[in-house]
């Protein structure tokens, strides 16, 4: 079954966001970074994406305002 998620791609991951609120998916993004040790001064770029959910074992939760937002973080594959 395929949804359509907050997709924000950046150089060393993506991150997908369970969430039709775009506020959400920045705060965690920025919650992202910030456990990286990361700056958020820049502000991601966010697109609507379809996702195939048999990614649902690898999820993250993420409280906001008393609601659980789940959240995907993918590593780019290094070359071997």
């Amino acid at each position: 079954m395929e949804r359509f998620f907050f997709r924000i791609a950046e150089e060393k991951r993506t991150i997908y966001v369970d969430s039709n609120d775009q506020e959400i998916a920045t705060d965690i993004w920025k919650f992202v970074r910030q456990e990286a040790g990361e700056t958020t001064d820049n502000a991601p770029t966010i697109q609507q994406t379809p996702m195939d959910l048999n990614l649902l074992k690898d999820a993250h939760y993420y409280k906001h305002g008393g609601k659980e937002v789940m959240y995907w973080v993918l590593e780019p594959l290094l070359p071997t």
